[in-house]
């Protein structure tokens, strides 16, 4: 019984000089606001082993530390004081579920803690700090994430959310500006899979798809595709990344019928267009042995360049198209001249492509004057517009002289000449 006593006796007094050192820490914190004694006042009390589930130590730990941040002149007496004040404030809820000590300030220290990084951050973004910007951001988004998780309520109704984009945006933008590109991948990924919307978006997700064709992961860049396509359905971005993965072939069938199933889906496109027409003019013309199939696709090559200049008349695709035409009509005049008979049937048919042969000439000048129009207009060409523009002047120069208008044949041909010397 003796010992009883002793006992509890010496549990009281421990409780009792606990007691008197948490009304220090109090008084020093809340009334005389010196932060510094007070943070030795409360370390002091959690060296303690018998004060290590204390729930009120903590949740003063945090008020005190949060308020050392503060302070150029005190934030140097911890490493982070901030995030010190964080972790002891998740360990004060750990241990007082209830929450007692926060129920009558709105968890203002706590918020406190989210906004104060948000101000670092934001202040180091705008000037283009982005060494001090990211860290702070990412703690930004784990304290508010935390509050959020708690379903806790800030100072007059304030509520963290759950999923903040704009802090979520800006983190990635900071990381990419320091070249951090899986950490930056990392949150634009968020922001995809949450299927973000806005148009201000459509960058996000076509970085991170470049960011995987890079990095040669084939599996996460059909998945970004696929939620792009669906969100932005009318950027011709997707299309082309889905050409770009096509495997390749010998047969160019299958990306024959790629093009088709793209084109079914955006027949507006000038760029699905555009680009199927230069696989289809590749095939026709540059095979090493002519296609089988070769009439059937210089049709099918008219109607989609067709479509891609109803779209967009560039000076691309109406060379493109002039191009096509002058061999096309090239190639049914070697037919023609290849049929030797003097049968009525072998005349009959020879004419017949003759005629062909002329209209899909006159045709291709149509096209060839469009961009002769463009190129001349021009005080300067590049590499490309030059090849593009003698092009169009052999096309003009030579259908001049088939029409036998021999003074406007060489007009085309003296400015051929000129074209290097420009």
């Amino acid at each position: 019984m003796k010992r009883f006593s002793l006992l509890m006796i010496a549990v009281l007094a421990g409780i009792i000089v606990f007691g008197q050192d948490m009304k220090d820490v109090k008084i020093l914190a809340s009334l005389k606001h010196d932060y510094p004694k007070a943070k030795e006042a409360v370390d002091k009390v959690l060296a303690d082993p018998k004060n290590a589930n204390s729930a009120e130590a903590y949740y003063w730990k945090s008020y005190i530390y949060n308020f050392l941040a503060k302070d150029d002149k005190t934030k140097g007496m911890c490493t982070d004081c901030r995030m010190d004040a964080y972790d002891a404030m998740k360990k004060y809820i750990e241990l007082d579920p209830a929450m007692k000590e926060t129920s009558s300030d709105s968890n203002a220290v706590l918020y406190d803690i989210f906004y104060s990084y948000y101000d670092i951050a934001g202040k180091a973004y705008n000037t283009q700090n982005y060494e001090l910007a990211f860290p702070n951001f990412k703690k930004t988004l784990e304290v508010e994430q935390y509050i959020h998780s708690k379903n806790l309520p800030g100072p007059n109704g304030t509520r963290a959310l759950g999923f903040d984009t704009t802090v979520i945006l800006l983190t990635g933008v900071s990381a990419a500006q320091l070249k951090k590109d899986d950490e930056s991948v990392e949150y634009y990924k968020k922001i995809i899979d949450a299927g973000a919307s806005d148009p201000r978006y459509l960058d996000i997700y076509e970085s991170v798809a470049d960011h995987y064709k890079r990095t040669k992961n084939e599996a996460m860049l059909n998945d970004v595709v696929a939620k792009g396509k669906k969100i932005y359905p009318n950027d011709d971005y997707w299309y082309q990344v889905e050409i770009e993965q096509f495997p390749k072939s010998d047969s160019k069938a299958p990306l024959f019928a790629k093009y088709e199933e793209q084109i079914k889906e955006r027949p507006n496109s000038f760029f699905i267009n555009y680009n199927y027409a230069i696989e289809l003019y590749k095939y026709v013309y540059n095979s090493d042995s002519k296609p089988a199939d070769a009439e059937t696709k210089k049709n099918r090559l008219t109607e989609v360049i067709a479509n891609a200049i109803a779209v967009d008349s560039t000076s691309e695709a109406n060379v493109l198209m002039a191009r096509h035409l002058d061999y096309f009509s090239n190639d049914i005049s070697d037919a023609a001249f290849a049929i030797k008979g003097a049968k009525p049937e072998d005349v009959k048919k020879r004419n017949e492509l003759k005629a062909a042969a002329a209209k899909k000439e006159d045709e291709s000048v149509v096209y060839a004057e469009k961009a002769y129009k463009y190129y001349s207009a021009l005080p300067k060409l590049t590499g490309r517009q030059k090849s593009n523009y003698r092009d169009v002047l052999q096309i003009l120069s030579r259908y001049y002289l088939d029409k036998h208008d021999t003074q406007k044949s060489q007009e085309y041909d003296q400015k051929k000449a000129a074209i290097d010397k420009m």
